[in-house]
């Protein structure tokens, strides 16, 4: 297991937050923007996200009001309404784990580049398995957010307001990049 610089600035914000919930949530969603990165690397095949640091937080908060005895208004409505995405994530990962062991061996284009025009047979590899564990983690993020917000008094219009800086982040870092890309303005091609 390996911290990045990434992982190291944003784990004491997150630790420090940790009793705040909805804190928790918007540092999630501005964190969302840098998808990229990782926060920590494990394994050296499995770079944690860096909105699962504030998110896996956040489900240990949920976790622990379940544990004293809490219930959320909405679990019923919840479960009801993300019936559908349980299941989709469902099948996602069971095709992942059978659908390599029947069609193993069928020669397919891999998805690396330093393999172009060379097919390979399909064969069951980490990568299954670190994308199903990203699916369940984000999915488990998602239904802890939604049962969370089923509660009385959530501060609506600041997980709107965190929502929104990070849609103008993601603006002001894409006319960066095309700034920095741009010959014309003294940049260099990145592509």
């Amino acid at each position: 297991m390996q911290m990045t610089i990434f992982g190291l600035i944003l784990l004491p914000i997150c630790l420090f937050l940790a009793g705040q919930p909805v804190r928790l949530l918007q540092l999630a969603l501005i964190t969302q923007v840098f998808e990229a990165a990782a926060a920590m690397v494990i394994g050296g095949s499995f770079g944690l996200q860096p909105s699962l640091v504030p998110g896996l937080l956040f489900l240990g908060y949920i976790g622990l009001q379940y544990a004293l005895g809490m219930r959320y208004p909405g679990e019923r409505l919840v479960f009801q309404t993300l019936l559908p995405l349980l299941a989709f994530a469902g099948w996602a990962i069971g095709s992942a784990f059978v659908l390599t062991d029947v069609f193993a061996g069928t020669p397919v284009w891999p998805q690396r580049n330093e393999f172009v025009g060379i097919m390979m047979p399909l064969q069951f590899g980490m990568g299954n398995v670190t994308q199903g564990l990203y699916l369940i983690l984000n999915i488990a993020v998602t239904v802890g957010a939604a049962l969370f917000l089923t509660r009385i008094n959530i501060p609506y219009r600041s997980l709107l307001a965190a929502y929104l800086a990070s849609g103008y982040l993601v603006v002001f870092l894409g006319f960066w990049q095309l700034r920095r890309a741009s010959p014309a303005c003294g940049g260099r091609r990145s592509f």
